[in-house]
This record gives C-alpha cells, sequence and structure tokens, in this order.
C-alpha cells in the first residue's frame, strides 16, 4: 500500500478503490463494445453495400441480356449486309463512294472506319473512333472476309437524342479490317440508364451508383466520371476480374465488372459498373450509443460513488467506536461494552467486539493474577531484606565485640585496632568506594589482628 493511500481515510480509501474498479470496468466494457459493435456494423455495413452492389449489377445485365435479341435481328436485317457492301468496296477501293441505306428506324447513322492490324487509322469517316487491344486480338484471328459482331459496350449522344454503338468487323486482307459503327436507337435505354441512376435516390445511405464502358467513360448521360483514385480501382478490377472496394470510415466504394457472353462470331468487353455507399447514419447512431454508455459509466460512478461514501461512513462509524474501546481498555485496563458495536448491522465488526471482549477478560485475568504475585514477591523480599539487614547488623555488632575484646585484652592492640579501622574507612571514602562499603570496612578492618587473641600473654 503507498504512503498515499495509508493517509487516506477509511471512507476515503474504499470510495477510491470503488470508482476505480467502476472504471476500470466501465472502460473495459465500452472498448469491448465498441469492438463488437465496430465488427458487427462493418460486416452489416459490407453485406448491404454488396447487396446494393449486386442488384446494380443484375439490373445491368438484365438490361442488356434483353438488348441480345434487338442486337441480332439488327445484326443480320441491316449491319451483316452492309459490312458486306462495305468488304467489296474497299477491296474495289471505291470505299469513298460508299452509301449505306438508312430505311431501318433502329438505325440513327453509321461511320465507317479502316485500320490495319497494329491499329493505325487508315481511313475513317468518324472523328472519335478508338481501337483498343482487345479488339484487335479478335480481330487478327479472323479469315479474309469474314464478318464479326461486338456486342453492345458503348453509349453516346448523337445529335439531341442517346443511342447505343453496335460495331461490326469484316477482315479485309491480312493486314487490313474495317469496322462499321451502327449507332442504334433502343427504347430500353432510358429506363436502363434511370432504372440505375434512381437507385441512389430511393436510399440514402446510397450516394451514387454508375455503369462505364471497357475504357472507363460513364455508359450514359446519368452517370458522373470517375476520378483518378477510383479509375485505378477500377483498372484493378478489369485486371482481377474480382471486386475491388475502397473502405473510408463508413464510407464504401465498389467497383465490380459485367463480362456478357458472347454467341458465335461475337466478342464483348467487359463494363465496370460502381456503387458508393455513406453510412453515417450507423455511424452516428454508434456513437450515439458509445456515448450514452460512458455517460452511464459516468453516473454509475457517481452514485456509486454516493453509496459507497454512505457505506464506509457506517463501517468508520463502527471502526471508531471499536478503537475507542480499545483505547478505553489500553489506557484504564477498564472493557466498556458498546451497544452500537453490538447492534451493527456487519457481522464480522459483531465478531470482533465478541473475541475482543473474551481477549480483554483474559487479559484481565491475567493482570489480577499478575498483580496478586508481585504483592507476594514484594512481601518476601521485604522479608529477605529485614533479614539481611539483621544478619549485616549482627555481623557488625559481632565485630565490634570482638574489636572490644581485642581493645580489652591489649590496650595498646586496641587502639590500635581502633585506629586502622578510621584509617581504612577514610581512604575507602576518599576512593569514593560508597559509604556501604566505608561503614563496612571500619567495623571490619579492626578484625585484622584479631588473632593476637589466641597469642599467649606471657608471649
Amino acid at each position: 500500500m503507498s504512503t498515499e493511500d495509508k493517509e487516506l481515510s477509511f471512507e476515503k480509501f474504499v470510495s477510491k478503490k470503488i470508482r476505480l474498479v467502476i472504471l476500470t470496468v466501465g472502460i473495459s466494457t465500452l472498448i469491448f463494445v465498441m469492438s463488437v459493435s465496430g465488427y458487427y456494423l462493418r460486416q452489416l455495413i459490407e453485406e448491404v453495400s454488396g447487396t446494393i452492389e449486386k442488384l446494380v449489377k443484375s439490373n445491368v445485365e438484365t438490361y442488356l441480356k434483353a438488348l441480345e435479341g434487338y442486337e441480332e435481328s439488327l445484326e443480320e436485317e441491316w449491319m451483316r449486309p452492309a459490312l458486306k457492301k462495305i468488304f467489296k468496296m474497299v477491296i474495289s477501293n471505291k470505299i469513298t463512294d460508299l452509301q449505306l441505306s438508312m430505311d431501318d428506324q433502329r438505325v440513327l447513322g453509321y461511320d465507317i472506319t479502316i485500320f490495319d492490324m497494329n491499329g493505325k487509322i487508315l481511313f475513317t469517316t468518324s472523328d472519335n473512333f478508338k481501337i483498343d487491344e482487345i479488339t484487335l486480338n479478335f480481330v487478327r484471328k479472323l479469315k479474309p472476309g469474314e464478318i464479326a459482331f461486338e456486342k453492345i459496350d458503348e453509349f453516346v449522344k448523337l445529335d439531341k437524342s442517346y443511342a447505343f454503338v453496335k460495331k461490326g468487323y469484316v477482315k479485309i486482307n491480312s493486314k487490313e479490317a474495317a469496322v462499321l459503327r451502327a449507332f442504334i436507337n433502343w427504347p430500353g435505354v432510358n429506363s436502363l440508364v434511370n432504372s440505375i441512376s434512381l437507385i441512389s435516390k430511393h436510399y440514402s445511405f446510397i450516394k451514387r451508383v454508375g455503369i462505364y464502358e471497357h475504357d472507363l467513360d460513364p455508359f450514359g448521360y446519368a452517370f458522373p466520371k470517375l476520378t483518378p483514385a477510383e479509375k485505378e480501382l477500377a483498372i484493378q478490377a478489369l485486371k482481377s476480374k474480382k471486386m475491388v472496394v475502397r473502405r473510408k470510415l463508413a464510407k464504401m466504394f465498389f467497383v465490380d465488372t459485367i463480362q456478357l457472353f458472347p454467341r458465335d462470331g461475337e466478342f464483348s468487353k467487359p463494363f465496370v459498373i460502381t456503387a458508393e455507399t455513406d453510412f453515417k447514419f450507423a455511424r452516428g447512431s454508434q456513437w450515439a450509443f458509445f456515448i450514452s454508455l460512458i455517460l452511464s459509466i459516468i453516473f454509475s460512478m457517481y452514485f456509486a460513488g454516493s453509496a459507497v461514501k454512505k457505506i464506509a461512513s457506517n463501517i468508520n462509524r463502527d471502526l471508531s467506536n471499536l478503537m475507542e474501546i480499545m483505547r478505553k481498555f489500553r489506557d484504564d485496563k477498564v472493557f466498556l461494552p458498546s451497544e452500537k458495536i453490538e447492534s451493527s448491522e456487519i457481522r464480522e465488526f459483531r465478531e470482533i467486539f465478541s473475541h475482543f471482549y473474551e481477549m480483554a477478560q483474559d487479559i484481565t485475568a491475567y493482570v489480577e493474577m499478575l498483580e496478586a504475585s508481585e504483592q507476594e514477591l514484594e512481601k518476601a523480599y521485604q522479608e529477605v531484606e529485614k533479614a539481611y539487614t539483621e544478619l549485616e547488623e549482627a555481623h557488625l555488632l559481632f565485630a565490634q565485640e570482638l574489636s572490644m575484646i581485642a581493645e580489652g585484652y591489649d590496650e595498646i592492640t586496641g587502639n590500635h585496632i581502633y585506629r586502622v579501622g578510621e584509617l581504612s574507612a577514610f581512604i575507602a571514602e576518599k576512593l569514593g568506594l560508597g559509604e556501604s562499603f566505608v561503614n563496612e570496612i571500619r567495623y571490619y578492618a579492626r578484625l585484622h589482628d584479631i588473632g593476637k587473641l589466641l597469642v599467649p600473654q606471657e608471649i
């Protein structure tokens, strides 16, 4: 126990320790709840966001599959004959004179481009045609005169309306090929774009969704352009053909691809779809819960402190009463029973009081026995001291009688004996040998020649 704890009163010490326990348990609970709720909230966000991404993907796939029949009839009824005509005109070197009929109401316009197997543009009526490596690899495998189609993967604005772009390819020879781009009017295009773009308006946690072509341009008028960072994620998804997710607190940005399976004589390039979700409300609810938990801990500490203070005060009162009884017994050797202790609500205090009472009785009995023994010893000591004094007096008297006998036997010797006693006492006194010794030597020194008494008188 530290010095600080020793200096605290019992009441403050208990209150401090209880508050510390509550604070420790509260913080541990808070950390545990935050960790668990954060984990499950993150899982929930991911599952919901993943569901939204699947919803967008399924919508796109549904509409594009619905377009397949439309594409197939267009290929056979208008584009294949047009590509055969292009092949013949290129072979005869009359491509500049080529005019295709526009009697099909589905076709809003077209352009023609001739390119080599390295992707170099040799001739074009378009201002924005681009060719990619996927297309080149497919066209290289065609035989001269063979025709192939690319599934719709592009959406452009044509004059004041929007149209799909349908591409058809014909291999001219081993080095060259031609592409016919037909701008197709399909009534379902608005339904597709609107159904996807409106998803974010129906759900507050969905910030935006989008469909993008293989070159990452928006597929339609309702979708925003991708940022450089988002394009990097889209490139990762195209390369891995797996969903890529960027997480930032409650926000998630999903990028996935859609690969439509072409029929014989067709090829396709993957679409990119995106979905951005923001679950701030969930995070807000979580933080509100955490703040409520923190406030609960604070209030618990306050009320627990008050309760502990009251309990500690009662215990401290019983302790003070018990200590007062002990001090009284120590000082006066008197044990005074206390009704406060005997009626204490704490069983341990009553037991301590009972044990102390028994101990006090035993100590009192021992003290009385010791006092009686002390009185007997004192009486015996006095008797011994009296006997010793009488014996000493007898010795001195005997010595005095002997000295008187010696003095009566020989006056000269007697005077000599007296003088020796006085001189011995004088010397002993000067030596600081004590009054008792000086008195004794005064008498006993006279006996130094007592043996002369046995010498015959005549000698």
